[in-house]
């Protein structure tokens, strides 16, 4: 499954302990084992959460800039 850092019922950034309980419910009604935090870091909160459950992460590192990475 991939996750987006959206709040499902209120819109929004998912930022609170409610949004990400409500985001690992859905999970767990799919039987879910395994989800991908897409496309960018997400609140901690997310992979706490994902450790209790018992539920493998794919968590997105930040992008670096290419001239950050390779000084020419």
């Amino acid at each position: 499954m991939n996750a987006h850092a959206k709040a499902p019922v209120r819109g929004g950034p998912a930022n609170t302990d409610q949004d990400v309980s409500t985001i690992f419910s859905y999970l767990k009604e799919l039987h879910a084992n395994f989800v991908r935090l897409a496309h960018y870091p997400h609140d901690e909160r997310m992979e706490r959460e994902a450790d209790r459950e018992g539920i493998m992460v794919w968590s997105e590192i930040p992008k670096l800039a290419k001239h950050l990475i390779c000084q020419t």
